[in-house]
């Protein structure tokens, strides 16, 4: 079962009490709901022709042209199922405020909940988890930033950083140092970087006096 939705569908229903509707065929001009596919869900209105009753919500439409009310977002029966009367009713897809994203020139604005995967730009989660709380990962492995200052003696890792930067001020990237051996970033403007570094409690590093330091 899938969520589908389609433009210009509508129909009409004769149906009573707060059962499945059996859709009675295409408005001129318009589709049937044949076009949402069978077993798939979509958005969905019924209103009376001329009366007060209306409700939306989604819907499941099957084989044979009927639709089974699944839930309802908001009706003239306080929010719930509306039991119609006899008489004719429209049965059309509609897209509910309740679920609209859309733009007020400066936000965008989107029902509570709303995912936005990672293939179109979004995190794909809508909850942080994990240390440090990040967002895009359940369970991230992350290291508490150390920052000071270099004064031309050395940082000393009092903790195992796995998978970690040291970026000095200068913009010195320092990767790839074996555990337990001591090494200074040079005090040169070039960048260097060599792959993914280990560095163990013990390690002596060494920074151009004046520099700033932060290990990530």
């Amino acid at each position: 079962m899938a969520f589908a939705v389609a433009d210009r569908v509508k129909e009409t229903t004769a149906v009573v009490g707060t059962g499945t509707a059996t859709l009675l065929g295409a408005a001129t001009g318009y589709q049937s709901f044949s076009v949402i596919g069978n077993g798939n869900t979509t958005y969905y209105c019924i209103a009376d022709q001329g009366g007060a009753n209306w409700e939306v919500g989604t819907g499941t439409w099957s084989t044979g042209n009927t639709l089974t009310r699944t839930t309802v977002f908001s009706s003239s029966n306080a929010n719930a199922l509306v039991s119609f009367a006899s008489g004719t009713k429209d049965v059309f897809v509609t897209y509910p405020a309740g679920k609209a994203v859309y733009g007020t020139g400066t936000t965008l604005v989107a029902p509570s909940g709303t995912l936005l995967p990672v293939v179109n730009g979004g995190t794909g989660v809508g909850t942080s988890t994990g240390s440090g709380s990040v967002v895009l990962s359940s369970t991230p492995t992350l290291v508490t930033p150390i920052l000071g200052d270099a004064t031309g003696t050395s940082l000393t890792v009092t903790a195992v950083v796995t998978g970690a930067e040291l970026i000095a001020s200068n913009g010195i990237i320092l990767n790839s140092k074996a555990i337990g051996t001591t090494f200074s970033i040079p005090s040169a403007d070039n960048a260097m970087s060599v792959g993914p570094v280990t560095i163990a409690s013990g390690v002596t590093i060494t920074l151009p006096s004046g520099s700033r330091w932060v290990v990530l």
